[in-house]
């Protein structure tokens, strides 16, 4: 008993005890918060007030941040090693190097740099072919003309267009808990696919996406780009469509910000930004030239003369099948009633009475929330046949295949679009200070403090805001936008932006490595056309991207020890493949990849390339939820690297992978002469090198002691691997080849090898 009273009595203390340094350190984390945010809030509030007296609410530390400052051509540095310098990119990081007593990398080999260029530019490893035809051209300028070939490759607008679609939060469904798909949505895709493969001018490519309808309204192509305004999640069953449109509004503010000023806005949204220059009136300022945004999802392409014959044709067919037709409304109008009668009933009055109002006789934000209104309304397709008793739906069918002997004439494409509600904006208020009045458009205080100017198009019969805001942010002396997609690009090669927070330029960001480096290559944007393959050429060309990623000198080793962040990029880092990149490795190895470009997303079983599997926010590719892709749901500047398990399981066990083993062998099989030229021909698929001579041997006593231990049965053959689609029929006949079998183990092995995951 006195034992039992004892541990009682040490239990409790030490609960007791654990309990006071609970409430201690949660003690201090609250004084520590309160202090915090009554420096922020004390902070915002002297900005407010300075501002609401006509003081500069910037202090001159403000103003002289860097990422406010304005552009210059920064003058070359001098260095020791000019023969290291390619071009200016090299003189910038040499004389950092020089500066902390290093020396840079040596170069890389040439098949390493090859498969580098090729993954980083185009996200496809090279193929056998590739590597023979780099390593037999014997001409001074063959990294040049590789340089050329590359960025010339339809391939590169796809692996480049990837990471543009990662900053919009590109998703092809609405998120939330009924994930719709969007079918259209590929459309917005092929066009940065072909923007970039185009190489259009960076204002061009910004002006389409923001303001398309209004800046170029003849123009299908800049129709498409407004897909940029359609990538908010959306909520099909959301009755509070003030809250809802609010979401929509403020999603596409905030990612117009990351996408192309390198901002984080979000946090101006409730009060002014505790620790940028960026005032609450900054963020509502922004969000005005997007408050008479109008998705669109009737809109279609087509020149006026492809509009005007199908209005022609279809006024022809709908003369011709009026009678049917009329038939078929009489059998749908009390279903379709009844649909839309339970759907209308949920909603608050007010939003009932905007739904039964003239739509000309509303404002421009009542005529908003009656669109966000009437899509809850909409009859899914085949909802009302399968709704009708067994007479009716047998009257109805007849009717059906007597419309179809009058064939309709093709629609013109439809598109996933935005346009604005009308000539008028509705007002943007701030949410607690309605009494100040309409914000008018407008840019951060901190780089133009004016109003935008804005000129309403009569023709396209739009407020003309997004336009005004497009020349904005294409004007030479924006300091931020040259800046940030330089950064992005110099991102693509190197793992990490000279400034490592791509979306994030303030002060919770990182800070550059190399300023002047930065400005230099925005200047020499803007100074070039703005064109994106010129920044790209300037990089892949430099000695700077062909240094060697292997630690093999005691000038690296020191390196390492000195700058173990790389933050002076004095070696090539190695680099993880991102999820598309390593599932199009494996099928451009298994010889099945179809390389054919744009159209309709296909499932994730698909051969094609990753770009084109579903985007889907609640369901993604299984290589995208396992490898680390983006959400979808919010910008990603650059995705997370992690190493789990569950990666190194999905690689072992995955169908997918071992039908892309199979087939690998079966390809290396039917086109070697033996086993040695074989080994040879899968190292090169997969790898994109010879084996060395440990290899070779090693590949060979695998296969050898997997026939017998196939042969004796000591292995058991998992369903997955004998059920693997596709299969052809001759390799079905094959199933039980142990020669086979045991080829499949080994090129499942490769498939499995960090080499392969990882780029040097």
């Amino acid at each position: 008993m006195n034992i039992a009273r004892s541990l009682e009595w040490r239990f409790r203390r030490k609960r007791a005890v654990r309990a006071r340094r609970a409430a201690l350190a949660l003690g201090i984390a609250k004084v520590a918060a309160v202090g915090f945010l009554a420096c922020g809030i004390a902070a915002t509030r002297a900005r407010a007030d300075e501002a609401e007296h006509g003081k500069d609410p910037f202090t001159e530390e403000d103003r002289a941040y860097w990422a406010f400052e304005p552009l210059a051509r920064p003058m070359l540095p001098v260095t020791e090693r000019e023969r290291w310098v390619e071009n200016p990119i090299d003189a910038f990081l040499l004389a950092r190097i020089e500066g902390e007593g290093l020396e840079p990398s040596p170069p890389a080999s040439p098949r390493e740099l090859l498969r580098r260029a090729w993954i980083d530019a185009l996200g496809l490893p090279p193929s056998p072919e590739d590597i023979e035809a780099f390593e037999s051209d014997a001409r001074p300028d063959r990294w040049e003309r590789l340089v050329d070939r590359l960025l010339a490759s339809p391939a590169f607008g796809e692996r480049q267009g990837r990471f543009w679609l990662d900053v919009v939060r590109y998703a092809e469904s609405d998120g939330f808990r009924a994930d719709a798909y969007r079918p259209l949505a590929w459309k917005y895709r092929d066009w940065v696919v072909r923007s970039l493969n185009e190489d259009k001018p960076y204002d061009r490519f910004i002006a389409e996406q923001i303001a398309g309808d209004e800046a170029f309204p003849d123009s299908p192509e800049a129709l498409i780009a407004t897909g940029y305004l359609r990538h908010f999640p959306y909520e099909h069953n959301q009755r509070n469509l003030h809250l809802h449109r609010d979401e929509i509004i403020n999603d596409i503010t905030t990612v117009t910000a990351e996408a192309f000023l390198g901002l984080g806005l979000a946090c101006a949204r409730c009060h002014d930004h505790k620790f940028d220059p960026l005032l609450q009136t900054d963020y509502f300022r922004l969000r005005a030239f997007f408050e008479p945004v109008l998705p669109r999802d009737d809109l279609t392409l087509g020149n006026d003369e492809a509009k005007s014959r199908y209005a022609s044709e279809l006024a022809r067919w709908e003369a011709e099948t009026a009678t049917i037709r009329a038939e078929l409304e009489e059998l749908a109008r009390p279903i379709r009633a009844t649909i839309q009668k339970t759907a209308y009933d949920l909603f608050h009055d007010k939003y009932q009475r905007l739904i039964d109002a003239d739509p000309a006789s509303l404002s421009p934000i009542e005529k908003q929330l009656r669109h966000l209104a009437m899509l809850q309304l909409r009859v899914p397709e085949g909802e009302i046949e399968k709704r009708l008793d067994a007479e009716a739906k047998k009257r109805w069918q007849a009717l059906e295949e007597e419309l179809a002997r009058h064939p309709k004439p093709a629609p013109l494409p439809p598109v996933l679009a935005a346009v604005d509600v009308g000539p008028e904006a509705p007002p943007t208020l701030i949410p607690g200070k309605e009494e100040l009045g309409p914000v008018a458009p407008g840019f951060p205080a901190i780089l133009d403090d004016r109003s935008a100017e804005i000129l309403p198009s009569a023709r396209t019969g739009s407020t003309g805001r997004r336009t005004a805001l497009a020349e904005w942010l294409n004007r030479d002396d924006n300091p931020l936008v040259p800046r940030v997609i330089v950064n992005r690009i110099w991102q693509v090669y190197f793992g990490r932006g000279i400034v490592s927070t791509t979306n994030d330029f303030g002060r919770l960001g990182e800070p550059p490595t190399h300023p002047e480096l930065l400005d230099w290559l925005a200047v020499e944007l803007i100074e070039n056309g703005r064109s994106l393959k010129h920044i790209h050429r300037l990089i892949l060309t430099s000695s700077a991207y062909r240094q060697s990623a292997r630690v093999e000198t005691d000038a690296q080793r020191q390196a390492i020890a000195r700058d173990p962040a790389n933050r002076l990029f004095a070696r090539m880092p190695l680099r993880r493949l991102e999820a598309e990149a390593i599932r199009d490795a494996m099928l451009v190895a298994s010889g099945e990849i179809d390389l054919s470009l744009g159209g309709p997303s296909e499932g994730h079983d698909s051969l094609r390339r990753s770009i084109y599997l579903e985007v889907r926010r609640n369901s993604p590719a299984p290589f995208h939820r396992v490898f680390d892709g983006p959400d979808g749901f919010n910008s990603c500047g650059a995705r997370n690297i992690t190493v789990t398990a569950p990666q190194s399981l999905f690689l072992l066990n995955n169908e997918w992978t071992i039908a892309r083993a199979r087939a690998l062998a079966d390809l290396v099989r039917r086109e070697a002469r033996d086993e040695a030229e074989a080994i040879e021909l899968l190292y090169l698929r997969v790898l994109g090198r010879s084996p060395r001579p440990a290899e070779i041997r090693a590949a060979t006593s695998f296969l050898a002691s997997q026939r017998l231990r196939i042969e004796g049965g000591d292995v058991a053959r998992t369903s997955a691997k004998t059920s693997a689609a596709p299969l052809s029929e001759t390799s079905a006949m094959l199933a039980n080849d142990d020669a086979r079998e045991a080829w499949l183990d080994l090129a499942h092995v490769l498939l499995n090898t960090n080499e392969l995951l990882y780029r040097d």
